[in-house]
């Protein structure tokens, strides 16, 4: 136990007002030394009772108004922190009672600078297509904040998350840390909970977001380049088309979706495809000031 350091835990929430006590309640319970940790929960301008909720329990409530960015909230937690050691997760998800522990575990291995940790998803109930869909395709050991456990000093070597974008930022931010060629490494036993999205709008609403964020971060329009992005959206189009449908194949041999499953989901994935290009559109043309 000599190598446990002080562990901030940064959390934004946004009207999460039917889920933040599972997760605070979770959080209190980490079997990691209540002493050496503090949990802080940064409001970004709730207009339901997600305040009053965290104000019940033993936490650090921070607030961020001035921007509606989850990015510019865990900023503000950043900022805000006394530990050495931060360790990120969403207001909708619950934490394992050893996430922590394992987490930072893997973290004190030589030369890791970041460690991603594993999202996963419980239900008690019959998954419908939609919720398929997202577990098999969401959080596929990216740099997400769902699960995510760092050095503090590693902001200070690559700056903190980028709040001007919409979806993203965490993994722009891991970009910005390879960059530096710090190690981020995988903790498959490090364990946050997930819950699934249930129906086809939110799932469209997700594709729309990334997208955005996408092009937010694409290169600005000028002139010159205006041929070389209209040639490249199709080819992206069809870039992640293929991509999404390896998972599901690779899901349908696993046998976690029937062959029913699989065939319905061609014209959803269209779709959603169309979707993320329309939201990546929207984010390169707002970045550009049309």
């Amino acid at each position: 136990m000599d190598y446990l350091k002080t562990v901030s835990i940064i959390v934004p929430a946004y009207n999460e007002e039917e889920k933040i006590s599972e997760l605070i309640e979770s959080l209190l319970d980490l079997d990691y030394p209540n002493k050496l940790l503090e949990i802080i929960i940064v409001d970004n301008n709730s207009s339901d009772k997600t305040k009053e909720i965290i104000k019940q329990y033993p936490v650090k409530l921070l607030e961020e108004n001035n921007k509606q960015s989850s990015y510019a909230a865990r900023n503000r937690g950043i900022r805000n922190s006394k530990g050495g050691i931060l360790a990120f997760t969403d207001a909708d998800c619950v934490v394992k009672a050893d996430w922590l522990m394992r987490g930072i575990e893997c973290l004190q291995n030589k030369g890791i600078a970041v460690v991603i940790g594993e999202v996963t998803f419980i239900s008690d109930y019959r998954l419908n297509i939609f919720e398929k869909y997202d577990k098999i395709t969401a959080f596929k050991h990216a740099c997400k904040t769902g699960n995510l456990i760092t050095f503090k000093n590693v902001f200070e070597r690559v700056g903190l998350f980028n709040e001007n974008l919409i979806s993203g930022g965490d993994t722009e931010w891991g970009a910005r840390v390879e960059k530096k060629r710090l190690k981020i490494s995988y903790c498959g036993n490090a364990i946050v909970y997930h819950p699934l999205r249930k129906n086809f709008k939110r799932l469209l609403k997700k594709q729309i977001r990334v997208g955005y964020g996408a092009g937010q971060q694409s290169k600005n329009i000028i002139f010159s380049n205006l041929p070389i992005h209209i040639l490249k959206l199709p080819w992206e189009f069809l870039l992640w088309e293929v991509w999404v449908n390896r998972m599901l194949l690779d899901a349908y041999r696993a046998r976690e979706i029937t062959l029913f499953n699989l065939i319905a989901l061609c014209p959803i994935i269209i779709v959603f495809g169309l979707a993320t290009t329309y939201g990546k559109l929207e984010g390169m043309r707002c970045k550009n000031g049309a």
